[in-house]
């Protein structure tokens, strides 16, 4: 939050006052001082199972929690509870009213089998009413201040103080664990209720009038589940909503007030008691519920103001089921009439932690506050200011929001704020809204709109402006289907058919690329253009395309424009995309020195050591057989195995606490509206920026450390080559340069290598056979029991290489690559020319998804690549070519291409193999792995992210082998 500025004198009600926070005096009786009030032994008990000195968050609820949610994902399903950073929103205004915003109130779900099986949708919600909801006290503090500007011009504005978040599920639990029985109760709504009960509104039972119940007995969750699943029109949600029940908050309220304003504080005080996960919505799998699920869909129609027209189709189509409800009971009134508490009264909890609230606001602290960070204190009496991290999700654009916010003309001055001081004006004054751009548009299709105009201009603004919006889009759709349909440009690529001109064909695009390449093939041939987000993009698939795009001259085609507002914000400024291409070359040249194959021959030790102890140690793999979701388990398995390979000792023991929510945060930068809007203010995008210059930091005084022991045990990662290398100029590589390309190596790649993973193992759970079989292989080559896999052996398990290489085929991570076109290009053998306007498209995983080259290319057959006979295709040529980074194949006609082609082909490309191989060789010796369910099918790819990824969650059955 940072220190506010002192208010100005004219603020202050006392001159003399020395700050809103005074404790002389104190003119409040504190009775939560007395220590004698709380008659438990002590703070409840943290379950976390490692602390650090660092925590200062304390919100250990959801660790606390982790042996449930653990058990929900073995089962296959989602666990239905968010992770406690992402709960802090800002603080939003509604029409004048003050109210605290908090994300993932309500966890979205959806799987196929909930539509039609009542028995898999009454354990779905058995599961996840059994993880509580997530309450907590909103305590934030406020002052007005007056400003001046240069001008002497003042201005009032609002000034937080503090803003503190509680969170209180721990007393939900019975004596604070989570593993024992809870007293949590499943009910379904009264007959006389008014709730959705299948229906668009809400309605009471029928043959029920008012409070008065007729008819039969109110139906049971399993009675619910069977109507839900009964009813085939689609779409359809079912809802879970969590409760807590018995808490007193007017009391919590009162006692909180009190504390504070015993500190002498003047300001506005406002405290609230938000839920967060307070409900579940179970989503039947129709293409509109889908649709809705995917964020950047639901972003697109937020900016291009679609809302106004889905929103009501989704509201009148949907059927809703908001009938049953989970009451977690902070307290509860037994036969007696004797209140019993779960774990702790309110008084008890305020004369534990009162003190330790009263001194956060004393310290005018800012962020997340547990248990454990108000022992620490209670115990040392100051506190540290929270971690940007934690409540970096306060601040979201929404612009759909907006329109609610201030009126539908704000949500239009986000769109084009050159509207904004006429519209502003003629609000003000009860006028009819004034938009240049309605006259602009319709005057230009036609002077006999004119008149329309002005009527327009006589209607009321709550009239003209949504009207106004409905006959800008209605006009932009009509003059883009009679442009494609009638005035069709000969000289250019044939356009794919849309109706909605800046959104095109992006839905169908995002939904199944593969698909959407092959539906425009059989209508348009290899070449053609489609709208991508308001941007014509030309996709030339095939070998000729593969050749024209990927193996295009630097002053035609430009990759850097395309990705480096991706990426920048991500791996940091003059590296990577953000440079020169000589420069990136350069670093990519440099970068290869490190992955040598000497190098490479000492990684494969130190990978099969991190798989042994992931196996070993991991919660994943408790016991001797269980359940794992497979995604998961390779996202970490991957990263653990590059940050001790690549990166050192120092980073990997890192992984344990800060490094890995760093990591995870700088994760969250790659979504596909950041290659469109990387700059949107939204949560993940704060915490991007973040934790890359906190990484960048930690990277740098690693490399400062290191220049001044020197290397004593002459290590050979990739931060000493780095410290050490040169330019080609002569330039030493500044340690910015090289702690931001520490960071791309270790972002690049990892995506690839764990997604590939993810579908290797699936594909191979569906065929235990071939897991048995590359197990014998191991014997047979490298004897009874296995000798410690080593670069040359590895190389000797054919088997285990062909199984990447048919995973690589089908499931290549990037299914398009893109390049900004500079100069015209004509498509070879055409007439059609692609101008400076466009971008181009290349796909080559379409090759590998092709009859000509693989029969029955959609099956995953490993045995495939035992042919001896192999067309020349599928081997490089003796055409190299070095582009500043070394000799390498200039081959683009081969239909196997995971790491892409020409200057911009990875350079990581042997590490990945010998990565790759060794974690699939060691997992092989150490489990067996079969599918949960054996008649499922192989999860579908979600192509939501930036990579094609297996629909999560995707469960797998292991067993340990047994030691021979």
């Amino acid at each position: 939050m940072g220190g506010p500025s002192s208010p100005s004198r004219d603020y202050r009600d006392d001159p003399d006052a020395l700050s809103l926070h005074t404790t002389v005096g104190d003119a409040y009786t504190d009775d939560g001082d007395d220590g004698d009030m709380l008659n438990i032994a002590g703070p409840p008990p943290a379950y976390n199972e490692a602390t650090s000195d660092g925590d200062t968050t304390g919100l250990i609820v959801h660790a606390e929690a982790r042996n449930t949610i653990r058990q929900a994902e073995e089962d296959g399903y989602y666990t239905g509870i968010s992770s406690p950073e992402s709960h802090i929103s800002s603080t939003s205004w509604r029409i004048g009213d003050k109210r605290t915003r908090i994300a993932n109130e309500v966890v979205p779900l959806q799987d196929k089998r909930s539509d039609r099986d009542p028995s898999f949708l009454e354990s779905w919600v058995r599961l996840m009413a059994a993880l509580p909801p997530s309450p907590y006290i909103h305590i934030v503090g406020t002052h007005r201040e007056t400003k001046r500007d240069k001008d002497g011009k003042s201005s009032r504005e609002n000034v937080t103080d503090f803003r503190i978040m509680v969170s209180l599920q721990n007393y939900l639990w019975p004596n604070f664990d989570p593993n024992a029985p809870n007293e949590m109760a499943i009910t379904t709504a009264e007959s006389g209720e008014k709730t959705y009960r299948g229906t668009v509104l809400k309605g009471r039972a029928p043959g029920v009038k008012g409070d008065i119940e007729v008819g039969h007995a109110k139906p049971d969750l399993k009675e619910w589940c069977h109507r839900y699943c009964a009813k085939t029109t689609a779409p359809k949600v079912f809802r879970l909503t969590r409760t807590v029940t018995g808490m007193d908050v007017q009391l919590l309220r009162s006692r909180l007030v009190g504390l504070i304003r015993g500190t002498n504080y003047r300001g506005s005080l406002d405290i609230e008691f938000p839920v967060a996960d307070r409900a579940v919505d179970i989503y039947s799998s129709g293409q509109l519920n889908t649709w809705r699920l995917i964020t950047w869909i639901r972003w697109l129609f937020y900016l291009t103001f679609l809302w106004i027209f889905s929103w009501p189709i989704l509201f009148f189509t949907t059927k809703r089921y908001h009938v049953v409800r989970a009451e977690w009971p902070f307290s509860q009134v037994d036969a007696h009439g004797h209140k019993r508490y779960t774990t702790v009264s309110e008084e008890q909890w305020i004369g534990r932690y009162g003190p330790a609230v009263k001194r956060l606001c004393l310290d005018r602290y800012d962020g997340l506050a547990g248990d454990v960070f108000l022992n620490q204190v209670l115990e040392s009496g100051e506190t540290q200011q929270s971690n940007d991290a934690q409540v970096d999700g306060r601040v979201a654009l929404n612009v759909a929001a907006a329109a609610l916010q201030g009126g539908s003309f704000n949500a239009i001055s986000v769109a084009d704020p050159s509207l904004q001081s006429n519209g502003d004006a003629d609000i003000r004054n009860g006028k009819s809204l004034s938009i240049p751009l309605l006259k602009r548009t319709i005057l230009s299709t036609t002077p006999r709109m004119e008149s329309l105009y002005g009527s327009l201009r006589a209607l009321p603004a709550s009239i003209s402006i949504p009207l106004t919006l409905s006959l800008v889009i209605v006009i932009a759709i009509t003059r883009n289907v009679i442009g494609q349909l009638y005035f069709a440009d000969p000289h250019r690529p044939p356009v794919v058919f849309h109706v909605l001109p800046f959104i095109g064909s992006s839905v169908q695009y995002g939904i199944d690329p593969y698909k959407f390449f092959f539906d425009c093939r059989a209508k348009h041939g290899d070449c053609f253009t489609f709208i991508l987000l308001g941007k014509p993009t030309t996709v030339f698939l095939g070998q000729k395309g593969n050749e024209f795009i990927l193996n295009g001259k630097h002053a035609d085609l430009n990759a850097e424009e395309v990705y480096g507002k991706l990426t920048t914000p991500v791996f940091g400024k003059e590296v990577v995309y953000d440079c020169s291409n000589a420069r990136f070359m350069d670093q990519k040249r440099l970068l290869k020195l490190g992955l040598s194959t000497e190098a490479l021959r000492s990684y494969i030790p130190k990978f099969v050591k991190e798989v042994e102890d992931y196996v070993n140690t991991s919660p994943y793999f408790v016991g001797d057989s269980g359940q794992v979701n497979i995604t998961e388990v390779m996202a970490e398995i991957t990263i653990y195995t590059a940050s001790v390979s690549l990166l050192g000792n120092e980073v990997r023991s890192m992984f344990d606490s800060t490094f890995a929510t760093l990591y995870r945060h700088l994760d969250d930068g790659f979504q596909p509206i950041n290659f469109v809007m990387p700059w949107l203010p939204l949560p993940q995008n704060r915490r991007r920026d973040h934790a890359r210059k906190v990484m960048e930091g930690l990277f740098s005084d690693i490399i400062r450390q290191r220049r001044e022991t020197g290397n004593q045990g002459d290590d050979t990662d990739m931060i000493w080559n780095l410290m050490d290398a040169q330019y080609k100029d002569g330039a030493v590589l500044p340690d910015q340069h090289v702690a931001r390309l520490l960071i791309a190596i270790l972002m690049g790649g990892q995506h690839n290598t764990a997604a590939s993973g993810a579908w290797l193992f699936l594909n191979l759970a569906h065929r235990p056979q071939l897991v048995e079989e590359m197990y014998k292989e191991q014997l047979q080559i490298l004897g009874s029991p296995p000798a410690p896999l080593t670069w040359a052996n590895l190389q000797t398990l054919t088997l285990n290489g062909q199984v990447i290489k048919e995973t690589l085929r089908l499931h290549s991570p990037i299914h398009s690559i893109l390049r900004q076109v500079k100069s015209p290009m004509r498509v070879p053998g055409t007439e059609w020319l692609v101008p400076p306007s466009h971008t181009l498209l290349a796909s080559p995983g379409t090759l590998a998804r092709s009859e000509d080259y693989f029969p029955r290319p959609l099956e995953w057959n490993p045995h495939r690549w035992d042919r001896v006979d192999l067309p020349d295709e599928l081997t490089d040529d003796l055409n190299k070519v070095d582009y500043g980074f070394g000799i390498m194949s200039k081959a683009v006609s081969s239909p196997y291409l995971p790491f892409g082609a020409g200057r911009h082909r990875c350079v990581g490309e042997q590490y990945a193999y010998a990565q790759l191989g060794a974690i699939v060789a060691t997992l092989v010796r150490l489990l067996h792995m079969e599918q949960v369910d054996p008649q499922a099918p192989i999860p579908e790819t979600d192509y939501s992210s930036m990579f094609s990824r297996p629909v999560n969650p995707a469960v797998i059955r292991w067993r340990r082998r047994r030691t021979e």
